[in-house]
């Protein structure tokens, strides 16, 4: 699979998880307020990723 393909595949489903909830979007957001130097779809990864590995924890 072509990395585009994959990058694409992974932010829908980021997409999906943040906007579940208006909880999960007020989360994201806030996350995404503290990295305001960088893209909001990098911000977006960022806060879902910090998610995943806060939940494994």
């Amino acid at each position: 699979m072509e990395e585009s393909a994959r990058l694409q595949i992974i932010h829908e489903a980021v997409v999906s998880m943040v906007t579940r909830t208006p909880d999960a979007w007020a989360e994201c957001l806030r996350f995404a307020s503290r990295l305001y130097k960088y893209p909001f779809d990098n911000a977006l990864l960022r806060s879902a990723r910090t998610n995943i590995e806060s939940a494994w924890m």
